[in-house]
C-alpha cells in the first residue's frame, strides 16, 4: 500500500533535481508554483498527473519523470518591471491600461465608472480610444530603455512583447499609420518602424492588421488578428457570433470570409510573423493552417480548434496561456514538431478573467512547456468542449433572430440610401 511518506520522498527528490541550478530567488518563486509544475511534468511524461500512482514507477520510469520535469521548466524569471509604478504614472486616468498592467489594482473599479463604462459597453468613444492608442505605443520604447530589460530571461521578454503586439488592434490604429515596435532581430532588441494596412475580414466590421517594415528589411512583415472586441467597439456582434458557433472552430467563419483578402496580402510574402490574442489567437491558428510554414504563429490566451481537415500539423509557431485561463481548455491545440505550447504561472494570483486579459511577463514568471499530445487528452478538456457545444448551441439559437433582424435593418438602410441617391440623381 502506498504511504504518504513515499510520495513525499518522491516529491522531495524531484524538487531537488529541478532546483539545482536556480538562484535562491528563483527557487523561492518555484516553491509557490510547485504543485502546478509537478502535475504538468507528470502529464508530459505520460503519467496522467501527480498522484499516488507515481510511487509505483520503476527506476527507469522515475528517471524519465525527473528528466521530463527538467524539460518542462523553460524559464524562471524572478524580476518585476513595475510598469504600473513607472510607465503608467504618466497617464493614471487611462483605467483600461492601468488594469492591463496591474490587474490587481483599483483600476478594475475605474473601468466601470460612468464615462468609462459607457465607452466600454455602449457608445464607442473615438477620442478616448485615441488617448489609449497614443499612450500604448510608448510602452515599446519604455521597455527598450528599461534598465533591466536586457538582463531578463529572453523567452519571457519575447512573450511579453508578442502579447503587447497582439493587443494593438484593440486600439483602432488608422490605416497607413506608422508604428514603432520592439523586435528581437539577429540576437538584438531593436525598435522597428512598420506601416499598417487594413485587411478586411468582414467588411466594415472586422479587419486584420498587415504591418510591413519601412526600413529594417531583416524584420519580417507582421499579421495581427484582433480578439473579441469590447461591446461598444465595431465588430463585437460578428466576433461573438463566431465565438459561439456550435459546430465550427472559433474564428473559422471570420477567417473563411476574409481569406481572399488575406491571400492577396500574403502573395508576395515568404515569411510572416502572425500574432493574435484570444479569438485573434484562434484566427492565427487558422492562418497557420492555411499558409503552412509561411506563417510563424504567436498566439496568446488562445482557444484551440476543433479537429480540422488535414489536421493541425501544418501550423508553425507557439502559444502561451496562463495556467488559470479557462479559454485554453476549449478546442485542441496543434500537435506538431513545428509548434510549441507553453503554460505560464505568474507571481500574482490571477482569476480566470484577469489571467485571460493580462499581458504575461511583466513580473516574476514561470514558463512551462506542455506536450499537447497529453494536454489534448485531459478529461477536463473533453468536458470543456462538450459544455462549449451545449452552451454555444443555446446562445446561437437565442441570438439567431437578433442577427437576422440586424441584417434586415442593415440591408433596409442600404436600400433606402440607394433609393435616395437615385431620386437625387434624377
Amino acid at each position: 500500500m502506498t504511504t504518504v511518506s513515499e510520495l513525499a520522498d518522491l516529491d522531495a527528490r524531484l524538487f531537488e533535481a529541478a532546483t539545482q541550478t536556480l538562484s535562491s530567488a528563483q527557487k523561492a518563486f518555484l516553491i509557490k508554483k510547485w504543485e502546478d509544475l509537478r502535475d504538468i511534468a507528470a502529464q508530459n511524461a505520460g503519467f496522467r498527473g501527480w498522484g499516488s500512482h507515481l510511487v509505483k514507477l520503476n527506476a527507469e520510469q522515475a528517471h524519465f519523470l525527473q528528466e521530463k520535469l527538467k524539460e518542462t521548466i523553460r524559464s524562471v524569471e524572478d524580476q518585476h518591471l513595475h510598469l504600473e509604478k513607472s510607465f503608467m504614472q504618466e497617464r493614471p486616468e487611462l483605467a483600461a491600461l492601468s488594469f492591463l498592467m496591474d490587474p490587481s489594482s483599483e483600476a478594475f473599479k475605474q473601468l466601470f465608472q460612468q464615462e468609462n463604462a459607457r465607452a466600454l459597453l455602449w457608445e464607442y468613444d473615438s477620442q478616448l480610444v485615441a488617448q489609449y492608442r497614443t499612450h500604448f505605443q510608448e510602452v515599446f520604447k519604455f521597455l527598450a530603455q528599461h534598465p533591466s530589460w536586457n538582463r531578463r530571461d529572453l523567452l519571457v521578454s519575447q512573450m511579453l512583447v508578442g502579447n503587447l503586439i497582439a493587443l494593438l488592434p484593440f486600439f483602432d490604429f488608422e490605416e497607413e499609420a506608422k508604428l514603432s515596435l520592439l523586435r528581437y532581430i539577429e540576437q538584438e532588441w531593436k525598435m522597428v518602424t512598420y506601416e499598417l494596412s487594413y485587411i478586411p475580414l468582414i467588411e466594415g466590421e472586422i479587419w486584420a492588421y498587415g504591418l510591413e517594415p519601412v526600413e529594417e528589411k531583416k524584420a519580417p512583415p507582421i499579421l495581427i488578428f484582433r480578439g473579441t472586441p469590447y461591446p461598444a467597439a465595431p465588430g463585437f456582434l460578428e466576433a461573438l457570433w463566431s465565438d459561439l458557433h456550435p459546430v465550427k472552430s472559433i474564428g473559422e467563419e471570420i477567417f473563411q470570409k476574409g481569406k481572399p483578402h488575406l491571400d492577396k496580402w500574403m502573395e508576395s510574402k515568404s515569411k510572416v510573423d502572425c500574432y493574435g490574442m484570444s479569438l485573434g489567437g484562434a484566427l492565427a491558428y487558422h492562418a497557420g493552417h492555411a499558409y503552412g510554414d509561411k506563417i510563424e504563429v504567436h498566439a496568446y490566451a488562445s482557444p484551440g480548434l476543433v479537429p480540422m481537415k488535414g489536421g493541425l500539423y501544418k501550423i508553425h509557431g507557439r502559444v502561451f496561456f496562463h495556467l488559470k485561463d479557462l479559454v485554453k481548455s476549449v478546442g485542441y491545440h496543434p500537435e506538431s514538431e513545428h509548434f510549441e505550447v507553453y503554460a505560464v504561472a505568474t507571481e500574482a494570483n490571477l482569476n480566470f478573467l484577469t489571467a485571460h486579459s493580462h499581458p504575461i511577463g511583466l513580473g516574476p514568471t514561470l514558463v512551462l512547456k506542455i506536450d499537447p499530445r497529453h494536454e489534448n487528452k485531459r478529461w477536463t478538456r473533453y468536458l470543456a468542449n462538450v459544455l462549449k457545444v451545449c452552451v454555444s448551441l443555446i446562445l446561437f439559437l437565442v441570438l439567431l433572430p437578433f442577427k437576422i433582424g440586424l441584417k434586415v435593418i442593415a440591408y433596409s438602410k442600404r436600400g433606402l440610401r440607394e433609393l435616395l441617391r437615385g431620386l437625387l440623381r434624377n
